[in-house]
């Protein structure tokens, strides 16, 4: 399994136990927020009208960005570790995290010394304060 089936998989699984009330706050910015561009107003609230495997799929994104510019300030905030992602036979302590940020609605993990996947919970919108 590849590093965006497996981080879709553990954001997925993760998610689906969130409470309607966080998910609530995350739509709220999905609908209000400032949205990515202006192309996706018609995306607003996306995750309100589509299954959670249709919503991932298209909030998953993979960024051209140094994992330390993406994550080192987040990592200063409230998160915790989802799960891992590690190629098979890896050590568990090869294996990269999957974090989320509750404060923000953030699923992030570096795949590589250049590139992070994550996903947006008020995608297509940057959560407050991004």
């Amino acid at each position: 399994m590849d590093d965006k089936e497996q981080f879709t998989n553990l954001v997925a699984k993760h998610a689906s136990g969130l409470t309607e009330e966080q998910l609530a706050g995350y739509d709220a910015c999905s609908l209000d927020g400032e949205c990515v561009t202006p192309s996706y107003e018609v995306f607003r609230g996306y995750r309100t009208r589509h299954t959670l495997d249709e919503f991932l799929e298209m909030a998953i994104s993979l960024n051209a960005i140094h994992p330390d510019e993406y994550l080192t300030d987040m990592l200063l905030k409230p998160h915790e570790v989802i799960g891992a992602l590690a190629d098979e036979g890896d050590q568990l302590n090869n294996a990269t995290p999957v974090y989320f940020f509750p404060d923000t609605g953030v699923y992030a993990a570096a795949v590589s010394e250049t590139r992070v996947l994550d996903a947006r919970l008020c995608w297509p919108c940057y959560p407050a304060n991004w």
